[in-house]
Order: structure tokens, then sequence, then C-alpha cells
């Protein structure tokens, strides 16, 4: 490479690397830069345009209630029972290992103690959930009646998930067909649903949490800002804006 085309690209290059780690915003609380986010001694850096890599791991997790609410949902709706109306449980795990009572869908349950407690790490769950009663109605009628009256008929059955207010759940009803770990399966098809979910993963020992981008954004309007994390950003939300998208084409809720 001739010299005189040296001297230029290095002075490039360097003022490149200055701008990344000039910081863009500051607060008491965490600073952002123009290719990553640190909070204390967390860190989210964009890897590329495509790639976002953290470490952040949830002072909460520590904290973790041990009763909460929760309930079941038919095909990624909230459809169990009136809004406000959940199943309470108090989860006791014995070696690591929490059961809940067969729960019959449809029916508040309530398995709760006075102990107040937290729910220690890696603590798994197993969820027992009764639908014999909606199978038999699938049989019998072609159709289960919900809480509100709506029919669910047998061939629009695609599946049933849990929802929740504590550690790895959520109530973002919409979006629970997205997470393979809120459904339950009933392999051997008797009616009684079952799952197991590590209720509060071991963040000590987790890899890198990473976004990746997944979706085909070739036809959005194309934006790029000179700082990757901006840059990063904008692919992130159309990539999320069209995993959004439920499989009839409309968006989903929450």
């Amino acid at each position: 490479m001739k010299k005189h085309l040296l001297l230029p690209m290095i002075s490039i290059l360097l003022f490149a690397s200055c701008q990344q780690d000039k910081h863009l915003y500051q607060s008491e609380k965490f600073t952002v830069y123009a290719d990553k986010v640190v909070q204390e001694t967390y860190t989210a850096k964009v890897v590329s345009a495509d790639e976002i890599v953290s470490d952040y791991q949830s002072p909460v997790n520590a904290f973790l209630t041990a009763t909460f609410p929760f309930k079941f949902s038919i095909n990624s709706r909230d459809n169990e029972m009136i809004s406000g109306k959940d199943h309470l449980i108090t989860l006791r795990p014995e070696n690591g290992l929490s059961i809940s009572p067969l729960i019959r869908f449809g029916e508040q349950s309530i398995d709760t103690t006075d102990a107040e407690g937290y729910i220690p790490v890696n603590t798994i769950w197993k969820i027992r959930l009764d639908m014999r009663h909606v199978y038999e109605a699938f049989e019998t009628d072609g159709y289960f009646t919900l809480f509100n009256g709506d029919r669910l008929y047998k061939e629009d059955f695609k599946g049933v998930y849990i929802a929740g207010g504590t550690g790895v759940l959520s109530w973002d009803f919409e979006n629970l067909l997205n997470t393979p770990a809120y459904a339950l399966k009933d392999p051997d098809g008797d009616g009684i649903f079952e799952a197991e979910i590590n209720m509060n993963p071991d963040r000590s020992e987790a890899a890198e949490r990473r976004w990746k981008l997944s979706q085909d954004i070739s036809s959005f309007p194309q934006y790029t800002s000179g700082q990757s994390l901006i840059d990063a950003l904008y692919r992130m939300s159309l990539d999320e804006m069209l995993l959004n998208i439920r499989p009839d084409g409309a968006f989903m809720a929450g």
C-alpha cells in the first residue's frame, strides 16, 4: 500500500475508535456509548449491526417470592377464568423439585402456606393440569364452553400454556406460544397436561444473553448513523416487529 494512503486510513480508524469510546449519555445508573451500554459491572455490547450480547444479571432473581399467582391459557389467550381470578401457589421444593396438585382447567386452585420465602436457584416446578373435561366436551358436543360463554371447537384447539407473575413466567398471553417452555404437553393423550419449568435459573453460570437478527428485513428502509449501537437497535426493532406478527397476520397485543 502506498504510504500517502496509509496515514489517512490510520487517522480514520483512530477517529472511529475515539467516537465509539465517547459516551453519548451518562447518568448515575448507566452510561451509553456509541457501541455499548454500561451499568455498574454489566455491559451490553454491539458485535455487529445484526448482533448484541449482554452479561446483565437482574438482582430481582435472588428475591423471587415462593408464593405467586398463575393461570392456564388455551391457544395463547387469556381464557381460563375471569380477570383477577387466578390460581395461587407456594412452591415448596424438595431436592430441587416442587410438584403442583392436579389442577382442573377453569377451577381456581389455592395451594399456599403462611410461610414467607423465596424460590431457591434452579428450582424445578412440575405443573399438572387436568383437561379431561375439556376433551370430554370435545367428544360429546364438538366444543368446550369457556368461562365467558365463548365456544372453543375441537378443531381449533392448538395447545395449552401457563402464564404467571414471577420468575421466568409472563402475563403476556399473546406471546406465550413463542416460548416453548410455557407449553404443557399430554404425550399419552389421557387429558393430563404437564410441564417442568426452572423457575429461577442460575444466571451466574449462564452464557451471555444474545440478540441476533433472525428475520428478513431487506424490504424495510435501511438506516445507518455512524453509531453501531443505534444501527443495531434499529435493526433489532424491525426484527422484533416481524416476530410480533401472529400466524394469521395480526399483530400480537401487549
